[in-house]
């Protein structure tokens, strides 16, 4: 099964033609090609009431590769940045809680690009790439066009002793330090992008 994350609701992709019983509260849509793909896709984006869709085929990998050019492909990198201390780094922007992120520069390897954003958005100078946590998907429109946002995560380190500095031209506003007790307390005001990088970690088992 694939994912993708609309907003505040998600896009579910699967072969699983069972899943309208498990699953009632959620819109439900076999799929048949990407022209009609896209009609069902503007609906549900501009939608604000129901939450999932899921879209079923047979044929898992032709379904994602076609909803694939309906978009604009993105390619970012991002890290989940833990001190000597256990706790991990956050960003508030434009209000919102998130981990650091951003978009690749022609001929930059994503590693490369996830460093260099964590880099700039927190205003970190020593910095150790880790494993690859997990891929993400989300979108958003751009001047009427829809934007597929792929992001690569990745386990970083540094040190708790470094100053942080918000990049306030991003519309970041606050970087911080959270103990992994305190990090709930964050997910009400974050992404669903950003609750699954979390779960891979297992730092949200009860979510």
């Amino acid at each position: 099964m694939y994912k993708v994350f609309f907003k505040d609701s998600i896009v579910f992709f699967t072969n699983d033609t069972q899943v309208k019983v498990r699953e009632s509260e959620a819109l439900y849509y076999k799929y048949n090609n990407a022209e009609s793909l896209k009609a069902v896709l503007t609906t549900f984006y501009h939608q604000d009431t129901i939450k999932e869709l899921y879209l079923i085929n047979d044929d898992l990998k032709k379904m994602w590769s076609d909803f694939k050019t309906v978009f604009k492909l993105i390619k970012a990198g991002g890290g989940l940045v833990k001190n000597e201390k256990g706790e991990f780094l956050f960003i508030k922007r434009n209000g919102v809680w998130d981990l650091p992120k951003g978009k690749a520069e022609k001929k930059e390897s994503i590693k490369d690009t996830a460093v260099r954003e964590v880099k700039e958005e927190c205003g970190l100078k020593n910095l150790e790439l880790k494993s690859h946590i997990t891929t993400t998907y989300h979108t958003y429109f751009l001047k009427d066009k829809f934007i597929l946002k792929k992001t690569k995560w990745y386990e970083m380190s540094s040190s708790s002793k470094e100053k942080l500095v918000p990049q306030l031209i991003e519309s970041i506003t606050d970087v911080l330090w959270v103990n992994a007790d305190n990090i709930s307390y964050l997910t009400g005001n974050t992404y669903g992008s950003i609750i699954e990088v979390l779960k891979s970690e297992n730092m949200l088992d009860s979510l």
